[in-house]
Formats: structure tokens, sequence, C-alpha cells
């Protein structure tokens, strides 16, 4: 009956995700620079493509491309319809943490566990952008779900996980780590199961291996370069020029990874996690939910040792939310329990409300004070207002890329990198200026330095430029011949 009355507390933290998840889908944030590099991918590269090295650097599992491409086939490529499907992964991922919640937690900690899912500022970002993460999410809490249903046989189970790992190895990279965790959980059952069950098993595991492998060797292998390397080399691999720092940075950086997860102060709650695996794991069936929901970690973290794989404060990491929250949660009720006399509850309380209402406090200001981006889709908007339809456009960032989508590629320039630029702009813009009439030049450049008074790039020969219209974060001028 207690369970009963209070169990609106786990649905009431439901709620809130979804309406979180639902206004930030809904005020439509302007597209951000790897978000926009993954829609070139989409846009522009043929299916054949999505194999090898992406454009921009970029690296994206090959099915969640398709499934992107689906998209535009059937609703089109506005931001709306291309961030559908992680919005619905990450409403979908606060429901499954719900209902692995209350199945062991009472509803006051199993609310906890849901809270720190709903709230997340990270989750939330991720749930209103057309990346993958939202799926890495949504697979590893269903790996928690999935270990759970041991009223089915062994023989259903490992067939169930070996029909659908190659399709979650392949739309999120994360999968191969959730399930090593699958696969280590249910080995113990495997073990007293008979004999279909144990050549079910043996099935589960060739299908995760075999997945795997082919991931590692074909698009994993083909879409990883210098460049991308280079974004994470700081502190997101392990520092073996200086053998003696690499336990340091290991334990710290697993601290990082909850505070990402729970951002921005959400680092403590790696001490609960810990005591609630141990806590999970002495309970019956508990075994094979504390290896799904924690063992994925430490197999990102040797997957960091070996050089493949970054481990950092970083979305990389945020499929670990699931399983953290439940443990941590578990770990908390257990300190609750252990609280004894008054003055310890007071300290328990002291100590850990603060924690845990901090990111729902941040969480609560992102309402307001949404995450700040550069507002290309305004400026963008200006200038395809205002031009002429044959007069070219420059800009320096990918969001361009996809705003500019529609116009003759022949009249855009858009050049990430001005040191390593394609088509150097003095050629492209001398071309323009020795027309028999020569255009007006539109001239959109983005910065999270201060705004320049002036392009950055230096004038064609007989052009002039006039006043500039600023919008957040980027300035756009025209360019206007002399004569």
């Amino acid at each position: 009956m207690e369970r009963t009355r209070r169990s609106w507390l786990i649905w009431a933290a439901v709620a809130a995700g979804l309406l979180l998840r639902g206004y930030h889908y809904a005020r439509d944030p302007a597209v951000w620079h790897d978000e926009a590099a993954m829609l070139a991918n989409v846009l522009n590269l043929p299916v054949s493509g999505w194999l090898g090295p992406l454009l921009h650097d970029e690296a994206s599992p090959p099915l969640f491309l398709l499934l992107q491409k689906a998209v535009v086939a059937i609703l089109g490529d506005s931001q709306y319809a291309l961030r559908l499907p992680s919005f619905l992964a990450g409403c979908l991922s606060v429901v499954v943490t719900a209902v692995v919640a209350r199945r062991w937690l009472p509803p006051v900690w199993a609310a906890v566990a849901v809270g720190l899912v709903a709230v997340s500022d990270r989750l939330l970002f991720h749930a209103c952008e057309a990346k993958s993460y939202s799926f890495d999410v949504l697979l590893a809490g269903g790996a928690i779900w999935f270990v759970t249903k041991d009223r089915w046989p062994m023989w259903v189970r490992s067939l169930i996980g070996a029909a659908t790992a190659p399709l979650c190895i392949w739309i999120a990279f994360p999968a191969c780590f959730v399930f090593g965790g699958v696969l280590t959980a249910l080995l113990p059952s495997a073990w007293r199961a008979n004999w279909a069950g144990k050549a079910a098993f043996v099935a589960f595991a060739l299908s995760v291996g075999v997945s795997f492998g082919l991931l590692v060797v074909g698009p994993a292998k083909a879409q990883r370069t210098p460049d991308m390397d280079a974004c994470w080399e700081r502190g997101s691999f392990p520092p073996w020029e200086e053998p003696a720092k690499v336990p340091v940075w290991a334990v710290a950086n697993s601290f990082d990874v909850v505070r990402y997860n729970f951002h921005p102060y959400g680092w403590p709650l790696l001490v609960p996690v810990l005591v609630g695996a141990w806590a999970v794991s002495r309970k019956p069936g508990g075994w094979a939910v504390a290896c799904a929901a924690l063992l994925p970690m430490p197999l990102a973290l040797l997957a960091a040792l070996l050089g493949k794989y970054p481990y950092s404060a970083s979305r990389l990491e945020a499929f670990l939310a699931p399983g953290l929250a439940l443990l941590a949660a578990v770990g908390l009720w257990q300190f609750w329990n252990w609280c004894r006399p008054t003055a310890a509850k007071v300290a328990f309380l002291l100590i850990w409300v603060p924690v845990l209402l901090i990111p729902v406090g941040y969480t609560a200001r992102r309402v307001i004070d949404p995450w700040p981006r550069p507002a290309a889709d305004r400026a963008a908007e200006y200038v395809l207002s205002h031009r002429a339809a044959d007069e070219p456009i420059n800009a320096n960032h990918w969001e361009y890329e996809y705003y500019l989508r529609r116009v003759n590629p022949a009249v855009v320039r858009v050049e990430h990198n001005p040191s390593k630029a394609k088509t150097p702009w003095a050629d492209w813009a001398g071309n323009w200026a020795k027309a028999a009439t020569p255009p007006k030049i539109w001239y959109v450049h983005q910065t999270d330095d201060p705004l320049p008074e002036l392009p950055p790039d230096a004038l064609p020969p007989g052009y002039r430029c006039e006043p500039p219209i600023t919008f957040d974060r980027v300035r756009v001028w025209v360019l206007v011949p002399e004569k």
C-alpha cells in the first residue's frame, strides 16, 4: 500500500522530464556546430559514403544516419523533423528508467533515480539535437530493463539479444560496452540453463562479437581522423607518457563522467553509485542489474586505456546516465538506512540534498535562459530574405551548409577553417569581382570571440563594405561593388 500510495512521485518525475524535453524541442534552438556537421553527412553524402570518412571529421553510427535519411524522405529536412528521433528517444529513456527504478526502489528513492535522468542538463541538451546520444541513453536504460526479465527463459532472452545486437551496435557506438554488461549479467543464468539456453547464449555472444568486430574494422576505423583525435586529446585519453599519473587520471575522469551526466556538480554521486552497485548485487537478481548498470563504465575506461574511445566529461559518456542514476539512488537509500541516529539523518540531508537539488536549479535556469548558441538561423534567414537570387554568400561555419542548403551551391562558400580553406577567399571573391556585372557579396562571420568591426578577409578589388547587421555572435556585411 505504501508503494502504491507514493508511486505518484515517480510519475511526477517522469512528467517533469517529458515536459522539459518537450519545451526545449518546441523552442527549436539554432543548429549548432557538430550537429550541423552530422546533418551535412545526412543531406550531402550518399549512403555508401557513410561507411568511410565522413564530412567535417564527423563520427556517427551508420544506422543512425540511415534513420535520419528516412526521416528526410518521410517528413522533410526541417529542424523539427531531423531532431524528432532524438527527442522521442530522450523521452523513452525517462520512461524506461522509471520502469526499472520502481521495481528496485521504494517510491521516494525511485523518484530520485528518475529525477536525475529527467532533469539532467546534458540529457536535455542531447534530446533536442539531431545527434545519436539520446539513442545511446535509451539503449543503456533498455539493457537494464532487459536483464531484469528473469521470468523469460534463457533461450528467449538470448535469441532476442542476438537479433537486436547488430541493430543496436550499428545505431549507437557505446552499445558495445552496454552489451558487454548484458552478457556478463546473463552469464550465471546461462551457465545454469539447459542446452537450448546455453546454445542461444553462445549465439547471442557471437552476434555481439561479430557485429562489434565489423564495426571496429569498418566505420569506426574509417571515420576516425587525425583532426578528430586532436579534439579529444586533452584529458580524454590516459597520459601514458607519464605512467604514474594514469591511475590518478582514471579516478579523476571517472568522477568527471558522473559530473557530466548530472551537471554541473554531480561528481560526489560516484560514491553512492559504487555503494549502490554493492547493495544491488546482494539482492536476488541484483547481480544482473549491477552488471548492466555499472560494467559499461569500466569497459569504456578500458577502451580509453587502449586508446580506442575517449573517457572524460563528454557526450560520449552520456549513455551511462540511466545506470548511474539507478545505482546512485540505491546507494543513497542504503546510506539513509545506515543513518540510525537523528544527527546522522540530518547530516545526510545536509550533504546530499544540495547535491541533488543543484542540477534541478541549473535545469530550471535553462528554461528561462537556454543554452547560448550563435543565431545562425536568424542570420541565414536575414540573408535569404534580402539577397537577390544570383548574389553569392560567404560564411565561416558549418551551420550555414544546413541553412543555405537550398541555395545554388555555385554561389555559396562555407569555410570553417580559413587556414585549411578548400577555396581561398581571394580566388573566390576575385572571380565575382571580375564578372562583367559584379554582384553584391553577402559575408557572414560567426565567432565566440568579440565580433570584428570589418570583415576579417580583405575586400575584393572594387568593393566597399556597408554597415553590418549584428545577431547573437554573428555579423552580416554586404559587400557592394563601387560601380
